[in-house]
């Protein structure tokens, strides 16, 4: 049995991938990162905020700053939401209550007409 020297082993190359192959792995990897990142923008910009949050993700500290933000944070979907309910339950849309009721408080009679609002009289007409 014949020993090789550390200069013939080095002599000797690994084998190679074709040219191909290799071509086909960075394109399925550049569409599969391109389908992920179009999905993440979706995502966030369904949240109301803006698709180039997503670049916070490459950030290594803002990912989880972007993270905090996303999941504690009053998104503004939900804020929208939460003014046109508010909207629909003043000017007496049928099935939007105002805020919840408190202990003792009585619940509006949904079946009348919302109340009209004027303005207070003027000092002046008081008498």
């Amino acid at each position: 049995m014949r020993y090789q020297s550390v200069r013939e082993l080095s002599a000797t190359s690994p084998p190679h991938l074709p040219t191909g192959v290799i071509v086909a792995i960075v394109v399925f990897y550049i569409a599969f990162f391109a389908f992920f990142a179009w999905m993440y923008v979706r995502i966030v910009r369904r949240a109301g905020y803006s698709g180039w949050w997503v670049l916070m993700a490459l950030v290594p500290i803002g990912n989880l700053v972007m993270l905090c933000l996303f999941a504690f944070k009053e998104w503004p979907i939900q804020r929208e939401l939460t003014y046109l309910r508010g909207y629909a339950a003043a000017t007496g849309l049928r099935g939007y209550a105002p805020t919840p009721l408190g202990y003792g408080q009585t619940p509006p009679n949904y079946d009348q007409a919302p109340p009209v609002w004027s303005p207070p009289p003027h000092p002046d007409d008081r008498a």
